[in-house]
């Protein structure tokens, strides 16, 4: 079956002429007006008062016109509609005309070009721009600056939506680099603009800057509709306005913020291809920006996105390191926040309240925003089928697929993420690993987020108190891992007494009463390899090592162990063998593995007598090597040093995840697990445990 052919569509703005070569035929004709009973498009530029000082260029006014007026047509096309299920319409061929104050500056084959490319791959269509020259009384964007003297003399334009990302970036940029910025925010509803006005207020009074400069740019379809929805060109838009304020203050820098993840913005899943994912910040759009801003105003100004390398828990230190995390709860991030209530402002289902929502967790801020303000609880409520259920399940699959992948074949799974390169860049490796470095790292706080979440509310999940279609009872249902196929979603989870279990990059926990999770790690394989192997010792050589080779406790007698032992190059300084608290241990455990042999001899059980003999025997081998003459600790070289203080500090750090969410599974750990030369876990009484290989 062949796609469709795209829609075909001439928007006119404001009576702008149509060249002859543009004569048709056209889907679809639109026109877009800013003026008069029939205005389309809402377009000001608000007060600056006591801020800027000059008439607004021409070139700027024509900016920012050329951006809304773009907007504009994107608003009016409709992508496929409704019936469009598979997407196969997404695409669109938009022309526009547009009155500009200089068309033959912008009709110039290289500033055309370069805008209709950044369109083009902001928004995925094919865009062709014609220029005609504007009355006078329309060649200026109503853009009320007062002609008076600049205050603080602006070094820095940050664009702020009101969402997280910008808020840490303009932060970060007044407290850590005493930068004196220019706030630029757009808005299409009165109760946005009020919200942004409160919250930019505050962070000027919370950071001593109680004048903080503001533009507050109104852009809207006139009178709602049913527009398009997707708004993918509002990137572009943005992008523009920041750049027109910086040129008119005379400030070259414009930080447009996005975390590195929603950045690149991967597709989660198969349906999200091209620019279905938003490419508003993406590397590679930033370039063509900048390419456009270099023909529009000489390389004076460049957009740049100062949180590209970080994940968005990262970027939320910057509120942190200034003292003022409580402003997260003055930000919003939903994508469907109409009809909001200010009780609840997030619907919790949508892309980027799954995002906030994790990166919340992983940043310890969840008391700044916690899941009551979420219209769905992500982790413990019934995700609706349709998009949220979708959303969520995908994002965490991702995120688990990108965790066991290796950094350099990221780009051999995922081609498209070449597209964060500049082929041109001296430093194009480095671009690769930081692209490839920050995707982990925001799959590996995806994980921890899950595995904590499920440690928390393991408990309602085993009581099946969770709903069928809660993410954890859908997460747990495939094994810890977001299920491939629907047909293992809703399966009830039958949670198992002792079991250690790896599920893709998080191992997942039963303990008693208690259920939780661990990232997998090196400390945590360790300790699997230690239950496994329970109650028989295991070197920290092997440990390390990650296999068992032929030198292996378990395939050695005690005799060899000690002559091993006996031929080390002296003490040193490398450490001993064993620490007084290992000796102990190890004598508790000779004994009551000597009465357990004795009743189960007394008992008839002849084999698992024999088996706590040999057990007995191997322990006594290990103690005998680990003590000299006098029963003095003896040591060994450096390369079983090294060892030992691999595995205590990879083991440790793990069990030491715990202690929240499994505190009694924590205390018993570091009761009964011993780390040295010589590791072993030897509770009494016995704790069987399922440790599959």
């Amino acid at each position: 079956m062949t796609s469709p052919c795209p829609t075909r569509a001439l928007v006119r703005c404001d009576g702008a002429a149509v060249p002859a070569d543009l004569a048709g035929p056209w889907d679809v004709r639109e026109a877009v007006s800013t003026r008069g009973g029939d205005s389309k498009l809402n377009l000001v530029v608000g007060n600056l008062p006591g801020k800027v000082a000059g008439a607004v260029d021409p070139r700027v006014s024509d900016l920012v016109r050329i951006a809304a007026y773009c907007f504009a047509a994107d608003r009016a096309v409709l992508r496929g509609g409704p019936v469009d299920v598979h997407r196969e319409g997404w695409r669109r061929e938009l022309t526009v005309c547009i009155p500009v104050a200089d068309p033959a500056f912008w009709s110039a084959a290289g500033v055309r070009e370069a805008m209709e490319e950044v369109l083009g791959y902001g928004t995925e269509d094919r865009w062709a721009l014609a220029f005609d020259r504007a009355r006078p009384e329309e060649a200026q964007v109503p853009i009320r600056w007062d002609a008076r003297e600049l205050l603080d003399a602006p070094d820095t334009v940050v664009l702020c939506s009101g969402g997280v990302d910008s808020l840490c970036a303009l932060v970060e940029a007044v407290h850590q680099r005493g930068a004196r910025p220019v706030v630029v925010s757009q808005w299409s509803a009165n109760h946005i603009r009020a919200r942004q006005e409160r919250l930019f207020v505050e962070v000027g009074r919370r950071l001593g800057r109680p004048h903080l400069p503001r533009v507050s740019v109104e852009i809207h379809r006139a009178g709602g509709g049913d527009g398009d929805s997707s708004q993918r060109s509002r990137g572009f838009l943005f992008a523009c306005l920041g750049a027109a304020v910086a040129a008119h203050v005379g400030a070259g820098e414009v930080l447009l913020a996005d975390n590195g993840y929603v950045s690149v913005n991967p597709p989660i899943n198969g349906q999200l291809v091209g620019a279905l994912a938003s490419r508003g910040t993406h590397p590679r759009f930033l370039r063509m920006v900048n390419r456009l801003l270099a023909r529009v105003f000489g390389g004076a100004v460049r957009v740049t996105n100062p949180l590209w390398d970080r994940t968005r828990a990262e970027a939320l230190g910057a509120l942190t390191a200034a003292d003022c995390p409580d402003l997260l709860a003055m930000t919003h991030s939903c994508g469907k926040h109409h009809r909001r209530t200010p009780g609840r402002p997030h619907c919790g289902g949508c892309s980027q309240c799954v995002d906030r929502r994790f990166a919340v967790v992983a940043a310890g801020l969840a008391a700044h925003d916690p899941a009551d303000r979420y219209g769905l609880d992500l982790f413990a409520d019934a995700l609706p089928e349709g998009e949220p259920r979708t959303v969520a399940l995908s994002y965490v699959r991702f995120a688990e697929h990108v965790h066991r992948t290796e950094p350099d074949r990221l780009f051999d799974d995922h081609e498209e993420l070449t597209a964060c390169l500049d082929p041109d860049d001296p430093n194009f490796s480095a671009q690769a690993l930081g692209v490839a470095d920050v995707l982990a790292r925001h799959a590996e706080e995806v994980v921890d987020v899950m595995a904590r979440m499920y440690g928390e509310k393991g408990r309602a999940l085993a009581r099946t108190d969770l709903p069928e279609h809660a993410l954890l009872r859908l997460w747990a249902a495939g094994g810890g891992r977001s299920a491939e196929t629907a047909s293992a979603y809703g399966v009830e989870v039958q949670p198992r007494r002792s079991r250690f279990a790896r599920s893709g990059p998080v191992w997942l926990i039963d303990f008693r009463d208690e259920k939780g999770g661990l990232t997998d790690r090196d400390g945590t394989r360790r300790l699997a390899r230690l239950l496994r192997a329970s109650p028989a010792p295991l070197e920290a050589l092997d440990l390390v090592g990650g296999s068992a080779p032929p030198s292996s406790p378990a395939r050695r007698n005690g005799g060899a162990l000690e002559r091993d032992i006996g031929r080390t190059s002296g003490p040193g300084d490398a450490g001993t063998v064993l620490d007084e608290d290992a000796v102990r241990a190890l004598r508790r455990a000779l004994d009551e593995r000597e009465q357990e042999a004795q009743r189960a001899e007394a008992g008839g059980e002849a084999d698992k007598a024999a088996n706590l003999r040999r057990e007995h025997e191997q322990m006594a081998a290990y103690l005998r090597a680990g003590l000299g003459n006098g029963d003095r600790l003896r040591a060994f070289p450096e390369k079983h040093e090294r060892a030992r203080s691999t595995v205590s500090k990879t083991v440790w750090g793990q069990v030491d995840q715990l202690k929240e969410s499994m505190p009694q599974l924590h205390a018993h750990l570091r009761r009964w697990v011993r780390l040295g030369y010589l590791c072993w876990y030897a509770p009494v009484p016995d704790e069987p445990w399922e440790v599959p290989p």
